[in-house]
């Protein structure tokens, strides 16, 4: 598998030990998600490109999973939301066709034309604001934020960089962040924790398919892969929340924390999310 980091920090993949831990069930049960029909056709097309900003010690794991079922070599581009969403916006201005699918928080602000609809047979199984109605995004992790407001706040670039820094102590604690990178960090041995503010926002790290993709076929079968119980499986392994019923949360408890406040769903459109990010900037962009 081909890996490439833009804009973050060089980071330490420990696949091996990772994939050690993929269910024994997997090894002879077939996968859910490998869709016959599809199969010989990603095997044809044999490559496929992901730009996505779930991290490579999450991410290259995973998708190694997929490449070894398949023999479809998987190129794994990671950075951040904010770098995806304006890499895929230039690419289609300039009608250059280089991704097949992104897994990312914004996709559902990229213009419709830029996404292809599609059907993932494993999405039936998702939570029902997982799905996007007009069938361009389904959500493959929950992200439940809290957010309040105190004065002199540290501004950290970067949700995981925050998770870290307050797990090492670097910070006492974050005021808004990700609930599953704070488990992601306690996971790995830091003293962290989180607690939920009432009401909780919910948004979705998502799964898209670019309506040019290079190669189709792939892209449909990495998408219903993503959406599987397998999948998910081991993103929770990682502190990720499940946006399937079917699989547990991780650790246990968690669940209870988050669904025993109002939550409210926070799925923007581009012009609306540009208008929050404005008015988050004109209160905290000088501290």
């Amino acid at each position: 598998m081909n890996a490439r980091a833009e804009n973050i920090p060089a980071a330490t993949v420990a696949v091996a030990i990772y994939l050690a831990a993929w269910p024994a069930w997997a090894q002879t049960t077939p996968p859910s998600w490998l869709l016959p029909d599809l199969l010989g056709a990603a095997r044809a097309e044999g490559s496929l490109t992901i730009y996505s900003s779930v991290n490579e010690q999450e991410g290259l794991p995973l998708w190694q999973t997929f490449e070894d079922a398949t023999g479809v070599k998987v190129s794994y581009v990671r950075s951040s939301d904010s770098v995806i969403l304006a890499r895929i916006a230039m690419e289609s201005r300039a009608r250059t066709h280089s991704w097949d699918i992104a897994v990312t928080t914004t996709v559902n602000r990229l213009p419709p034309g830029a996404l292809a609809q599609f059907d993932p047979p494993q999405a039936r199984d998702l939570l029902n604001q997982a799905r996007d109605p007009e069938r361009r995004w389904y959500g493959v992790y929950a992200n439940y934020k809290d957010l309040v407001g105190v004065l002199k706040p540290v501004m950290v670039d970067g949700h995981l960089a925050l998770a870290r820094s307050v797990g090492a102590g670097e910070h006492w604690l974050a005021l808004n962040n990700y609930a599953s990178l704070t488990l992601n960090v306690r996971l790995s041995g830091a003293a962290t924790d989180f607690w939920a503010m009432d009401p909780v926002a919910l948004f979705f790290g998502s799964v898209a398919v670019s309506a040019q993709a290079p190669h189709p076929k792939a892209a449909l079968l990495a998408a219903n892969f993503i959406l599987s119980r397998e999948a998910q499986q081991l993103l929770a392994g990682r502190g990720r929340m499940p946006t399937r019923p079917d699989v547990p949360v991780n650790p246990p408890g968690v669940a209870e924390a988050l669904l025993g406040r109002k939550i409210i769903a926070t799925i923007f459109a581009s012009a609306e999310q540009k208008r929050w990010q404005g008015l988050f900037k004109e209160i905290f962009g000088s501290r």
